[in-house]
């Protein structure tokens, strides 16, 4: 279960520092807003998070191999979301511009 956790909070992670993006930020809300400051620095956090979680599954020496491949896969759905139906995170922009102010 700390392996796929670790996967949706890289994911998540990827989406965010996407999302922090003003291309991809526009194509999602459909407006020539930008993203909140916010919105990078919980990227990160996200994926700092997926690295605890590999480390404590897997220990040290595996879960420094395994985050990277995390990473690499994360940024294909990633890549894969934002080419074929950025709509799809219409909520999630939404959600953080409300919180975001």
């Amino acid at each position: 279960m700390l392996t796929i956790a670790a996967l949706l909070a890289a994911t998540s992670g990827c989406l965010l520092l996407a999302l922090s993006q003003r291309r991809h930020w526009q194509a999602v809300t459909r407006t020539a807003s930008r993203a909140p400051s916010s919105v990078r620095p919980a990227g990160w956090g996200m994926i700092g998070a997926s690295l605890v979680l590999v480390v404590m599954r897997e220990g040290t020496s595996f879960g420094a191999l395994l985050w990277p491949m995390l990473i690499g896969v994360s940024a294909l759905i990633t890549v894969a979301i934002l080419a074929l139906n950025p709509a799809l995170l219409a909520s999630l922009a939404k959600l953080l511009a409300d919180r975001g102010g």
